[in-house]
């Protein structure tokens, strides 16, 4: 597998400034905390999905928290070489050679239109004409205009040749008579520069599926542009569960240019932002929210929005910042009220949660979802008698719409219980 070197300096250079700060003989939660959240952070701007970047972040907790520093390397050299040796395994630690087993090989080139695909033919027979090998280029793109000039224009470039049927659209006489013309001719390996579209359909499947299942490749290699982002992963899924992939070839590494929509129309970049949410794409989610917000500081949903974005990614402070911010500018704006409560309850900070909903029932004294959260949140401070007449008020507004059932046993758990006046005085 190859990498490109560049590809993670920027990313090294950001994770010795973030643990530079690091210091003592031992690597603890709180010394760390800042270090994981700045990471988490490094990660999702590269574009890294976010269940990816948890499962790194919580792999590098386990093993950095507690763990006693060598004599004579600080805490900050150490926690560089748990990053690395993570990253070594989230990558692959084993460099697992092409497969050219056949006599010729075939090695299957896929990927959609664009994604530079004739080029990777190319630059993949120059490499394996260095190791040896003496690869025939077969153009199999017979829908894309131009694209076998292209090929023949690129083997001339590398001096390779290109097997082509003029004028034909059969791509299965094309790889059998191009076998053939291997077998005769000494080549030992057959890069196959299959057709590629504009998105995944059908037919072309169908396509690929007969080559595949006729000629038997001993490797089928997906290319993608890493520019495409996230939607990568599911072009890759796609064609993985139809043709077991063997490989990927990441084109564009050496490219930071990321795509700029140029409009000021606030609803473009709100419903793209969703979209980058709902896809787990955080970083992509925050810079259209942003830019919506930027476009219409009044409007709350944005807002809301990029506090639940930087929730999901775990950064929870700058959350609830966001989220006491959009109810000091939005006092009406219930569901900033619902968020950071919630949020509070989840860090089991129930005492600031239910501050918050106390609020939010004094700006909507009807507010059943309210009576819940703020019945839970005095159930788990020890304020039984509270809890119950909270619980009681949800209860008698009959909703039907949240889970009734939860807050009815919690309620029925107290109402069975002897809750002395004395315990009642010590807990308040």
């Amino acid at each position: 597998m190859w990498y490109s070197v560049s590809m993670f300096d920027s990313f090294s250079e950001k994770l010795r400034e973030i643990i530079g700060k690091t210091s003592g003989g031992e690597l603890t939660q709180d010394n760390m905390q800042e270090a994981f959240r700045e990471i988490r952070r490094a990660l999702l701007d590269a574009d890294v999905n976010l269940r990816v970047v948890k499962g790194f972040i919580s792999n590098i907790k386990d093993k950095a928290e507690g763990e006693k520093i060598v004599e004579g390397v600080n805490p900050s050299q150490q926690l560089v070489k748990i990053v690395h040796d993570e990253l070594v395994e989230l990558l692959g630690h084993e460099n697992k050679p092409l497969d050219f087993s056949g006599n010729p090989n075939l090695i299957m080139m896929l990927g959609l239109q664009g994604s530079g695909k004739t080029t990777s033919s190319a630059k993949l027979a120059v490499k394996l004409k260095k190791e040896g090998r003496n690869p025939l280029l077969v153009a199999c793109d017979v829908y894309r205009p131009a694209a076998i000039s292209q090929l023949q224009t690129l083997g001339k470039e590398i001096e390779n040749e290109v097997f082509t049927i003029p004028d034909c659209t059969d791509v299965q006489r094309i790889v059998r008579e191009a076998i053939d013309y291997a077998g005769q001719n000494g080549f030992n390996t057959l890069i196959l520069d299959t057709a590629g579209r504009l998105q995944i359909d059908t037919d072309m499947m169908a396509e690929l599926l007969l080559i595949d299942r006729i000629f038997k490749p001993s490797e089928k290699l997906l290319v993608i542009d890493s520019m495409t982002g996230q939607e990568a992963v599911n072009v890759a899924e796609n064609f993985d569960a139809q043709l077991e992939l063997t490989g990927l070839v990441l084109t564009k590494l050496d490219g930071d240019t990321r795509g700029e929509i140029k409009s000021d129309n606030y609803e473009t970049f709100f419903e793209l932002g969703v979209c980058h949410l709902l896809e787990e794409n955080i970083c992509g989610a925050i810079k259209n929210f942003v830019r919506a917000i930027q476009i219409n500081p009044d409007n709350p949903d944005a807002i809301l929005q990029l506090g639940l974005s930087h929730e999901l990614c775990e950064e929870y402070d700058l959350a609830l910042m966001i989220y006491q911010k959009l109810i000091e500018n939005s006092p009406e704006f219930i569901k900033a009220y619902e968020h950071k409560s919630a949020l509070l309850m989840k860090l089991e900070r129930f005492q600031e949660a239910a501050t918050v909903l106390y609020h939010l029932i004094k700006i909507n004294p009807n507010y059943h979802k309210a009576f819940a959260g703020l019945g839970v949140c005095l159930d788990k401070l020890g304020k039984k008698v509270e809890a119950q007449r909270f619980y009681r008020r949800f209860l008698n507004a009959k909703p039907v719409s949240f889970n009734s059932e939860f807050i009815k046993k919690r309620f029925n758990k107290i109402k069975t219980q002897k809750v002395t006046t004395s315990y009642m005085t010590l807990c308040k």
